[in-house]
């Protein structure tokens, strides 16, 4: 960033004045903090159902596989679906010494039976897929939840650190005061010393990890905003309390159990 009247003066040869200017110093510095300013990206708190819906909405399998699920709900349609007629002409001495002409027109077909049959199949694939659908979502909201709460828990664990951080920071400055006075030995200082090196060992650790959480945070939201949980979200809401009966209510658990069902028509279709 050059001044016009700088860039003037360097053209024509002139080197420029060296003058203090308590002015210029502050509107320069004030100019560095505005760009630096300007790159740093806003954080942008956000809930753990806004997440889950920003990933839902965003997620390029869950797409996939709706537009699956909506090619099978289609394909539905081509279960009752006939060959084309096939029309043969010929033309010359097919019986006798006179040219003659000659027209056939096919047409195959199946029993009613076998379109049923195929049609069943079809319907179970496209609910077998509209099930695969409920999977995938199972399985991000899933991971947008647990790297939710697990960059909350750093950010605790961090605040933790620091105050501890603080604590041997001061234990230190104790130990080397009565250690200067003559009131303790050296084995105070080094053991202040090794516990303040410990702790900072581990906030380095624990930044690196939230580094990492953030970017996989905005990966399954698949958003260029940088959001961040809010702060009101510490606690884990338990919807309803466990129920092995349940189980057979999973949306992996019936996938599978549909896929048998799939078996079941497709094997019906060739009989």
């Amino acid at each position: 960033f050059v001044l016009p009247g700088l860039y003037m003066m360097f053209e024509k040869g002139t080197p420029p004045k060296k003058k203090r200017n308590k002015d210029g110093s502050v509107a320069t510095i004030f100019i560095i903090f505005l760009f630096a300013g300007l790159g740093a990206p806003a954080q942008t708190p956000i809930s753990l159902q806004a997440s889950i819906d920003t990933a839902l909405k965003n997620n390029l399998v869950i797409k996939n596989e709706q537009l699956k699920a909506r090619y099978q709900q289609l394909h539905i349609k081509t279960s009752a679906v006939i060959p084309q007629a096939n029309l043969v002409g010929e033309a010359g001495q097919i019986n006798s010494i006179f040219t003659d002409t000659k027209f056939s027109l096919a047409q195959s077909f199946n029993f009613p039976k076998v379109y049923t049959s195929q049609r069943e199949l079809f319907e179970e694939e496209w609910k077998s897929s509209l099930l695969n659908v409920n999977v995938k979502e199972g399985v991000l909201k899933k991971q947008v939840a647990q790297v939710y709460y697990g960059i909350l828990y750093t950010e605790e664990k961090k605040k933790l650190l620091q105050y501890t951080d603080s604590l041997y920071t001061a234990f230190l400055k104790k130990a080397e005061l009565r250690l200067a006075k003559g009131e303790s030995n050296i084995l105070e200082k080094v053991f202040a010393e090794a516990q303040l090196g410990q702790v900072s060992i581990q906030l380095n650790q624990l930044k690196q990890d939230s580094v990492i959480l953030q970017l996989q945070f905005q990966l399954l939201l698949n958003t260029t905003f940088l959001l961040v949980p809010g702060k009101d979200s510490y606690h884990m809401d338990l919807i309803s309390l466990p129920d092995t009966a349940r189980l057979k209510e999973h949306p992996l658990i019936k996938s599978i159990r549909h896929q048998q069902q799939i078996a079941e028509a497709s094997i019906k279709k060739k009989k």
